[in-house]
C-alpha cells in the first residue's frame, strides 16, 4: 500500500467535530488540524475551546489556531506539510484562494444539507425549523463563494419527526464519515466528476438569531415543536413562567383541536403536561429552568407545581 493521503482537516463546530471523531474512528489518516481560536463564553466569560479543538487534542493531533487567514506563518507550514485535500466542514472562517491554492487536489468542503438548500451556518435548524422530511450531506469543491461550489457527490437521510439537531448533526457526521473516504478516491481516479449547483433553486439557510429563540404560542404547535427540536440541545427555545426564562428542549404534537388557549399550561396525571398553541396542543416532555438542570415533565410539575389557568409568556411579566 501507498503513503496515506495527506489530509489536513479545517473546521469547529459541533458537526465538524463529530465528523472529525467518526473519521478518526474509521481509520482516515488527518495530518493536522485547523480551528478557530478560543471565544469567551458562559457567565464568566472565560475562553472556550472549538468542538474540534476538543477532539483534535483528545486524539493528539497537530493543532493550528489561526487569528485571521491568510497567516504567514501557517502558510509556510502547510507548504511544508504539501497537503494532497484540505477537508472542510463548518470552520466559520472564509478561506481565501491562497489557501485554497494549497493543496495538490483541492479543497474538499462538507455541508449538512443537499445543497443549493440551505447553504451557509445553519442548515440544520433551519431544516428542522421547516419540517423537512429529507435531508442530507453534500461535498463539494471550494470556490470562493459561500457553499456555492460544484458538487462532488451526495447523499440524503430522512428526518422523523422527534428528531432534534443534537441528533442530525451525529447521523450527517456519520453519513459524511463514510462518504469521505470514496469521494477521495472517486476524485483522485477521475471516476467523480464535479457538476454546477443550480442557482435557481438555493436558498440560504441564516444563523439564528437570539430572538428566534424565543416561543410564540400563538403558532400551531408544529411550528412550535419544530422550533423546540430546532434548538435542542442548544441553545435552546425558551419562555417565561413566573417571571422567569425556562427551555423547552423536548415535545411533541397532538393530534386535533386543542383544548387550551396559547401558552397555557396543561396537567395530566403526574407526569404529563401540555401547553396550548395557535393551533392544537402540544406536550412537553424535558424542560430547563433558569438556573436549574434539566427535568423531565414530571419532575417539573412535582417541584414547580402549576396551577390552573397558568400560562408561559413570551415575555417577563411586569410586577
Amino acid at each position: 500500500m501507498g503513503e496515506p493521503l495527506r489530509t489536513v482537516y479545517l473546521g469547529s463546530g459541533r458537526f465538524s467535530g463529530d465528523l472529525l471523531n467518526f473519521l478518526l474512528d474509521n481509520g482516515l489518516h488527518i495530518h493536522a488540524v485547523i480551528t478557530r481560536p478560543d471565544q469567551p463564553a458562559g457567565r464568566g466569560l472565560r475562553p472556550r475551546p472549538t468542538a474540534v479543538k476538543t477532539v483534535a487534542e483528545e486524539r493528539g493531533l497537530p493543532l493550528f489556531q489561526p487569528h485571521s487567514l491568510p497567516d504567514e506563518m501557517l502558510v509556510k507550514q502547510l507548504v511544508n506539510i504539501k497537503p494532497d485535500f484540505f477537508l472542510v466542514a463548518d470552520y466559520g472562517i472564509k478561506l481565501p484562494q491562497d489557501i485554497l491554492d494549497l493543496p495538490l487536489r483541492g479543497c474538499l468542503n462538507v455541508h449538512p444539507s443537499l445543497l443549493p438548500r440551505y447553504r451557509g451556518p445553519a442548515p440544520i435548524q433551519r431544516a428542522l425549523m421547516d419540517g423537512v422530511k429529507i435531508t442530507g450531506v453534500t461535498m463539494m469543491l471550494m470556490d470562493e463563494g459561500l457553499d456555492t461550489g460544484p458538487i462532488v457527490a451526495q447523499s440524503q437521510i430522512e428526518v422523523s419527526e422527534d428528531a432534534n439537531a443534537g441528533f442530525l448533526e451525529k447521523e450527517l457526521a456519520r453519513l459524511a464519515a463514510y462518504m469521505i473516504p470514496e469521494v477521495m478516491r472517486g476524485l483522485i481516479s477521475g471516476e467523480l466528476v464535479p457538476h454546477l449547483q443550480d442557482e435557481s433553486q438555493a436558498t440560504y439557510a441564516e444563523a439564528v438569531r437570539k430572538s428566534e429563540a424565543c416561543i410564540d404560542w400563538s403558532l400551531d404547535n408544529r411550528r412550535v415543536h419544530n422550533l423546540i427540536r430546532a434548538l435542542s440541545p442548544t441553545p435552546g427555545a425558551y419562555t417565561y413562567y413566573r417571571n422567569k426564562r425556562i427551555k423547552i428542549l423536548r415535545s411533541k404534537t397532538l393530534s386535533g383541536g386543542g383544548s387550551l388557549k396559547p401558552g397555557e399550561i396543561g396537567v395530566e396525571g403526574k407526569e404529563v403536561m401540555l401547553a396550548g398553541t395557535g393551533e392544537g396542543d402540544l406536550i412537553l416532555e424535558v424542560l430547563q429552568p433558569q438556573g436549574k438542570n434539566t427535568m423531565s415533565a414530571g419532575e417539573f410539575l412535582r417541584g414547580y407545581r402549576p396551577r390552573e389557568g397558568e400560562t408561559f409568556s413570551n415575555t417577563p411579566l411586569t410586577p
